[in-house]
């Protein structure tokens, strides 16, 4: 009777141990049995596998925070470049500005000068006005001038 609870004992474990172990062959069934292990069978694979899970957890946590990490890192290689275009911007721009500050520059120089030649110019006016009403006057006193002798010459002509 011993010897057939021992066998049924026996067959029982390789039973458990196959369902937890599939490639288990028969010498691990003896050697289970011979260290006395067989109520241990299943906290142990229940433990291994509660380990298994956990570690399976944490490798789907970290693969999850490396996908994180991954698209911080894109995001802050696309800031740098909209921090390197926007750079780009404010020189391209700058240097723009620049140019229209020495092109407002010339044509402020530019109005000065013409206001100053308007300036002069609005004088020679005046001065060629004089000129003409005094050359205007000069040419209407020789005109009394010459009328007078003539007319002053045949009035003296006709007297005599």
């Amino acid at each position: 009777m011993q010897t057939n609870f021992k066998g049924k004992y026996k067959e029982r474990v390789g039973r458990q141990l196959k369902v937890v172990r599939p490639d288990a062959t028969d010498d691990d069934v003896e050697r289970l049995l011979q260290d006395g292990g067989d109520s241990n069978i299943f906290k142990q694979q229940l433990l291994q596998e509660r380990s298994t899970q956990a570690a399976k957890n944490a490798l789907a946590d970290i693969q999850d925070k490396h996908r994180d990490i991954i698209r911080l890192e894109q995001s802050i290689v696309e800031l740098h470049q909209l921090f390197v275009d926007m750079a780009v911007l404010v020189e391209t721009q700058g240097e723009m500005l620049d140019q229209i500050e020495y092109s407002v520059q010339q044509a402020h120089q530019y109005v000065d000068r013409g206001v100053k030649q308007l300036e002069k110019a609005k004088e020679s006016q005046k001065k060629s006005r004089k000129r003409m009403c005094c050359l205007l006057c000069c040419f209407i006193i020789i005109l009394f001038i010459v009328i007078g002798v003539v007319f002053g010459g045949l009035k003296g002509a006709k007297i005599v």
